[in-house]
């Protein structure tokens, strides 16, 4: 056996107990514990009743507390915004972003400032020697370790549960974490969309300047360059007009100059034959023919001369 003592180290030898004096008499152990077994018995009887004491009136109790959060994911944004703007996808890293922010000392500050926490017997009468800032530092220490927040697996739910010696004050804790909680996002969407009204704003703005630029181009260019004259335009106008109504008198032509010639090629008697032509001179041989046989040549001969006629017509409505 050693033993340090200053810088020096005393050695101690210690005799080695026989092996006749030293052995354990395991008989004599167990009769010498059954003679005191009362004591043994008075002495667990004697603890046991000593943590009951402590568990059921010296011990305070603790409760707890839970609030439910249900998240819910952003609906899909017809226009992209920059910074995203607050949405949120409801995925498993989001989810625990927002199980920090439930237990962030910003958001535990306010709960403190709002439930009056340092002055709290439970939360915040040990400090009250300290500095302000030290007392609210340490009160929500202390809150961290009351609070816990956990997702429900396979959901969008929190579950927000406070400990405490008060059942009201843990479930007051608990809504008041989650009421600040939507306060907070509440605000951020606000700010979100503020900043959205802006930047379409400014895009709107953007946008009519273009317009106005391209406009103001458009102008100049129709002041600086006249391609075509008002004057020139209209008298292009009454020739286009002209020309249209020129080409539907010949076409109306033709296909009156085409329906004569095929009477007259298809006409067999006299009577086609002056139907077809409408002349006059040929009606009036054809009256005579009777009475002067004579006249029938004649007939036949101022016959073929329009027929001529019709078809000299006709190719030349047809080549035109």
């Amino acid at each position: 056996m050693s033993r340090a003592i200053g810088d020096r180290v005393h050695l101690v030898s210690v005799p080695a107990a026989s092996d006749g004096a030293g052995s354990l008499d395991s008989e004599g152990l167990f009769t010498t514990i059954w003679r005191g077994k009362w004591l043994v018995a008075a002495g667990g009887l004697t603890a046991l009743l000593i943590g009951a004491f402590y568990a059921f009136i010296l011990a305070t109790p603790l409760y707890h507390a839970t609030a439910v959060l249900r998240l819910l994911p952003e609906q899909e944004q017809i226009i992209d915004f920059p910074n995203g703007a607050g949405r949120f996808s409801g995925d498993r890293a989001e989810l625990n972003s927002e199980v920090e922010v439930l237990r962030g000392r910003v958001l535990l500050a306010q709960v403190v400032e709002r439930l009056d926490l340092t002055s709290d017997v439970e939360f915040g009468a040990r400090f009250q020697s300290e500095e302000a800032q030290r007392v609210q530092d340490a009160v929500i220490s202390k809150m961290l370790e009351a609070v816990t927040i956990r997702n429900i697996p396979q959901s969008r739910v929190l579950r927000v549960t406070v400990e405490s010696e008060d059942a009201r004050k843990a479930a007051l804790i608990a809504d008041t974490i989650v009421e600040l909680y939507v306060s907070h996002q509440i605000e951020e969407k606000a700010k979100a969309a503020e900043q959205a009204v802006i930047w379409l704003t400014e895009r709107v703005t953007a946008m009519q300047a273009k317009l106005q630029a391209a406009k103001a181009k458009v102008s100049v260019f129709n002041a600086t360059t006249e391609l075509v004259s008002v004057g020139a335009l209209r008298g292009l106008e009454r020739q286009i007009k002209e020309l249209r109504g020129r080409i539907g008198t010949a076409q109306e032509a033709r296909a009156a100059s085409e329906r004569q010639n095929e009477a007259l090629e298809a006409a067999v008697t006299s009577a086609e034959k002056v139907n077809a032509s409408g002349d006059a001179q040929l009606a009036d041989l054809r009256d005579g023919m009777e009475e002067e046989p004579a006249l029938g040549r004649a007939f036949e001969a101022r016959f073929q001369t329009v027929l001529q006629l019709s078809r000299e017509d006709f190719c030349a409505h047809k080549t035109n």
